[in-house]
């Protein structure tokens, strides 16, 4: 009977010691315990300094910002400070209300805008191209120097042309080539004297010169062609003297899309002709005029062609 009572308390302290080994399983230990002074100070200052950082961060961008107020204060300050200075002195009230509009950046309603104002003068007769007077001085230009280049030797007109101002007029000039297309005298490059230009022609293909000398042949009269990548218009005329033939003229940038037109159907022609001359297919000629960043297109200006039957070719 007792050592049956034994070995029942020996199990019943078994079962108890394995629950109370099972139940440490899931507990956490526990804090161990600072018996230490010193310990217990420096966890409380680590947990101080964790608790402050974030608050140190936020001091330095308020620092930032306001330097940067302080700053912008000062400029202000400044900027007040010159404006004063000046308008030191100034009665305010004998300024134009124009003024104003200076400061403050806008118009008055019922005030015009100074462009309003200024509109009478850039439609005005003083400041406009006057073509018509620009093609008197042309011709009284040349019919003085035709008359100058009659009564004088050749040499002394020529040199009078060329590296004088008795016969330039603006942006008038006169040149001079013999028959055969010799620059004899030119008001504008002096460079160009005794150069043979016959076969000199613009960015188109307008021969030049040959065109000069064709229309003084026929009489006289207006030709165009371009010069310096602009259009440009010149009266020519014929002049005799001591048997050789001359031509002499002068000439202006008309700023006309006529003559811009005029200059581009020659120069078309003149393309073709060349094709024609040297044994070339038209369609090498159609495919330059077609090029839509070629010599053939000036601003919205360019060419078409058409065959006789109305099919576009360019």
């Amino acid at each position: 009977m007792k050592k049956s009572m034994l070995l029942l308390c020996a199990i019943a302290f078994c079962m108890v010691r394995a629950q109370n080994e099972e139940a440490d399983l899931y507990t956490l230990p526990d804090e161990p315990e600072l018996t230490n002074a010193i310990e217990i100070d420096d966890v409380m200052m680590q947990v101080e300094d964790e608790e402050e950082m974030p608050e140190q961060e936020v001091s330095e961008e308020e620092d930032i910002s306001g330097l940067e107020a302080e700053l912008d204060r000062a400029f202000s300050q400044e900027m007040e400070k010159l404006a004063a200075e000046d308008l030191e002195g100034v009665d305010e009230d004998a300024l134009p209300a124009e003024d104003d509009d200076i400061v403050t950046g806008f118009l008055k309603k019922d005030e015009p805008s100074k462009l309003d104002t200024a509109a009478p003068l850039l439609v005005s007769d003083e400041l406009l191209f006057d073509i018509e007077k620009k093609t008197k001085d042309v011709k009284e230009l040349v019919e003085r120097a035709k008359k100058e280049l009659q009564d004088r030797p050749l040499d002394v007109a020529c040199n009078r042309f060329t590296h004088t101002k008795e016969f330039i007029k603006g942006d008038l000039y006169v040149f001079v080539y013999d028959i055969n297309g010799t620059c004899l005298a030119h008001g504008e490059d002096a460079h160009l004297l005794w150069q043979n230009l016959y076969n000199l022609t613009d960015w188109v293909g307008t021969p030049i010169v040959q065109d000069i000398i064709k229309i003084a042949k026929a009489g006289g009269g207006w030709v165009t062609y371009g010069w310096y990548n602009a259009t440009k218009v010149s009266y020519v005329q014929l002049v005799e003297k001591e048997g050789k033939p001359y031509v002499i003229g002068s000439g202006f940038f008309p700023h006309s899309k006529q003559e811009a037109v005029v200059n581009l159907v020659k120069g078309g022609v003149a393309l073709f002709n060349k094709v024609k001359k040297d044994g070339k297919p038209a369609d090498w000629a159609f495919s330059r005029l077609s090029y839509p960043s070629g010599a053939f297109v000036a601003g919205n200006l360019y060419l078409y062609a058409l065959d006789f039957e109305g099919n576009i070719m360019a």
